[in-house]
């Protein structure tokens, strides 16, 4: 965008970073809550066996469950506190809690799924969620209560928190899942003697902040002069297709010691195979 080539100081109203952090964890099966139920009602099997008593229940396996399947994995809410550190004044220790939503899909030994069942509904998934919980300790200097008034705010007058705020960034990836003593898709088993009989490693990648909402003095060229919008023109969808390159990876699929596991995969049976017997 264009802007005005005059340079003078201008004050703002800013969020200023005080401090900030990255993290990279590979958060294994101990280092996660046990996974619980997101269904309000109670889940069972077609047996009767309770897997959930409703939303907040820990999950149980099924009986003769071998293997999971789960979709739908993300990151879908982040909870937040800090408190003054005792020691050291200025900085805060910033807690911070990452919950995950996915389904989850039980197999049988012939990698068959067990029907589940919601109120008297069939599924093959079940909702369900796990938290990782960490600290961080962040530099937030000092702050004093004040009481500001504007009408952007709701309410009108509102008393601004002495503490800094913080803001957390995060993305998350599933990077393998399986039950305890189970071998996964991979070949690779899963830990004996892990917390949970769900096991999730996954992987998380987040940036913590600590803000407070100050005055600066910058260097300003003035305002932004916004170009003006583009119109939208009609593609043809062949074209672009014939523009993409062609995907040879996905017609080669990785070998068995590209994946980095060389143990053999059990052979499972088929689904109609087993019932034949």
């Amino acid at each position: 965008m264009a802007a005005y080539s005059r340079i003078k100081d201008e004050c703002i109203i800013a969020l200023k970073v005080y401090d900030q952090c990255r993290q990279q964890d590979c958060l294994t099966p101990e280092m996660l809550e046990r996974p619980f139920s997101l269904e309000c009602r109670t889940v069972t099997t077609e047996s009767g066996q309770v897997i959930a008593a409703g939303k907040g229940s820990p999950i149980n396996v099924p009986s003769g469950a071998a293997d999971i399947v789960v979709k739908d994995f993300k990151l879908y809410k982040i909870e937040t506190d800090r408190k003054q550190d005792a020691f050291r004044p200025k900085y805060y220790n910033v807690h911070v809690k990452y919950i995950f939503k996915f389904k989850l899909a039980f197999l049988d030994s012939a990698g068959c799924p067990i029907t589940l069942r919601v109120d008297s509904v069939e599924r093959e998934f079940i909702e369900a969620a796990t938290s990782f919980k960490k600290v961080v300790l962040l530099f937030g200097s000092e702050g004093s209560e004040i009481t500001i008034a504007s009408n952007l705010f709701q309410p009108e007058s509102h008393v601004l928190e002495e503490a800094p705020y913080v803001l957390v960034e995060a993305k998350a990836v599933l990077l393998d899942s399986c039950l305890n003593g189970a071998v996964n898709a991979l070949g690779c088993d899963c830990i004996e003697g892990a917390l949970n009989d769900i096991n999730l490693t996954i992987g998380l990648f987040s940036i913590i902040k600590l803000f407070r909402l100050v005055n600066l003095l910058v260097e300003s060229k003035g305002f932004c002069k916004p170009n003006e919008c583009a119109e939208v023109s009609p593609l043809n969808p062949c074209d672009v297709f014939e523009s993409m390159e062609f995907p040879f990876e996905i017609f080669n699929p990785p070998q068995k010691e590209d994946l980095g596991c060389v143990d053999e995969v059990p052979v499972r049976k088929a689904c109609d195979e087993e019932d034949e017997e």
